[in-house]
């Protein structure tokens, strides 16, 4: 557990409000290390941002720019 909240605040920038956004911008670095800490943080894994038309998961942004271990 003390490793986890290390690693969460690690990687977390220190003004981060939103974890659901947190998660969707480490999503589409393929930073899976982040995804996993905010997701035990409680981030949505649902939470969706707009791109233009189209609402996007940190899923849909982490499959679109191929990073195979993050979707993993």
């Amino acid at each position: 557990m003390a490793v986890l909240l290390f690693a969460l605040l690690i990687r977390l920038p220190s003004n981060a409000g939103d974890v659901n956004q947190d998660l969707i911008e480490a999503a589409k670095k393929g930073d899976t290390g982040a995804v996993e800490a905010l997701l035990a943080a409680g981030a949505d894994v649902n939470a969706k941002t707009n791109s233009g038309f189209t609402a996007f998961t940190a899923l849909m942004w982490t499959a679109r720019f191929g990073n195979v271990a993050t979707v993993q």
